[in-house]
C-alpha cells in the first residue's frame, strides 16, 4: 500500500501526538509501543520525556513528509534548568505499522540544521505547516 505525503503528514501528527499524550498520562506502556527501540531502551526514553518539564506544552508545528517516513517538529517547551528546546522526531513505517524512530533534541536556532539535513536525505519531502 503506497502512502501519499499528505495521509503520512497525518500518521506522523496523530503518532506523535498519541505519544505525548500517553506520556503526560502516565501511560508508559502505551507510549512505549509507539517507539521502535526495543526494551530496556524504549522504557529509557519514556522515563526520560516524562522528566521533561515542559511535556505537557509540546505541540507538532511543522511536519517535512515524503511516501516513506516523516520528519515531526514540535514548538519550543520548558526543558531543564530555566532553558528551552525542540523536537525533531523522525517517523517510518515499520512491518507495516508507524512508529517513532528517534528524537533529536535541539534549540529554535539549530532547527533548521535538523530540517536542512532530513531534507539532504529526501529532497522531495513537501512541508506540511502545522502552526
Amino acid at each position: 500500500e503506497i502512502a501519499t505525503p499528505e495521509q503520512v503528514r497525518q500518521q506522523a501528527r496523530q503518532l506523535v501526538e498519541a505519544f505525548f499524550a500517553a506520556i503526560v498520562e502516565g501511560r508508559d506502556a502505551d507510549a512505549a509501543r509507539l517507539l521502535r527501540y526495543e526494551e530496556p531502551r524504549a522504557s529509557r526514553v519514556v522515563t526520560g520525556m516524562k522528566e521533561l518539564l515542559g511535556v505537557k506544552d509540546i505541540k507538532v508545528e511543522d511536519i517535512y513528509a515524503t511516501e516513506e517516513n516523516a520528519l515531526v517538529i514540535t514548538n519550543e517547551f520548558a526543558a531543564y534548568e530555566g532553558g528551552s528546546g525542540r523536537w525533531a522526531i523522525g517517523i517510518r513505517k515499520e512491518k507495516g505499522t508507524w512508529r517513532i524512530g528517534d528524537f533529536d533534541a535541539t534549540t529554535t536556532e539549530k532547527m533548521q540544521e535538523e530540517i536542512d539535513d532530513y531534507l539532504k536525505h529526501f529532497p522531495n519531502a513537501k512541508h506540511f505547516p502545522e502552526r
